[in-house]
Formats: C-alpha cells, structure tokens, sequence
C-alpha cells in the first residue's frame, strides 16, 4: 500500500510516497521512498523492530520510526520535514 504526503518545503511542493518495507536482519524495516519535487529532503525511513538509533525517531502507537533528513538545510525546512514523517508514521500505522 502507498502512503503519500505532500508538504511546503521552502517555496516548493514536495511529495513522499512509501512503498514495500525490506527487512533488515529483523532488525530494522526499510520503506521504499519515492520523491517528488526538485530537492530531496528524507534520505531514510524505517522502523526499528529491535535496537535504537542515532537517528531522529518518532514513535505512534508502540511503534518506533527513525528517519534520517537529505537536504534540509534550515530549521524551518527540517521542522516541514518532522511534521511529514509524522503523517507517513501515521498512516502506516493504521494500514
């Protein structure tokens, strides 16, 4: 299933979409990213099954996402980027 959000980044309009997850070692699940827009701002998202990371991670419904920023070079940028993830989280969650 696709989960997608669109959001302001800077002056542009960026979509992500997530596709399959891959399994890594049991340790981690890697969701396919398809960018939309001139700039790339998420590099990485996963959620950890076992472990912790260094990464930036949110957590919805007992579940821990990490995620790791591409091009976000101002704060205003990353904070468009925290607020993005959160909805992708979201939705997985409930898919």
């Amino acid at each position: 299933m696709m989960n997608t959000v669109t959001f302001d980044y800077g002056n542009k309009q960026i979509t992500i979409s997530t596709g399959d997850a891959k399994d890594w070692k049991g340790v981690r699940k890697y969701f396919d990213l398809e960018v939309q827009g001139k700039a790339n701002p998420l590099r990485t998202l996963y959620e950890i099954i076992d472990g912790t990371t260094r990464d930036k991670t949110v957590t919805f419904a007992g579940r821990t996402f990490g995620y790791e920023y591409g091009f976000a070079d101002s704060k205003t940028k990353r904070n468009a980027v925290d607020q993005a993830v959160a909805c992708l989280v979201e939705q997985i969650v409930a898919a």
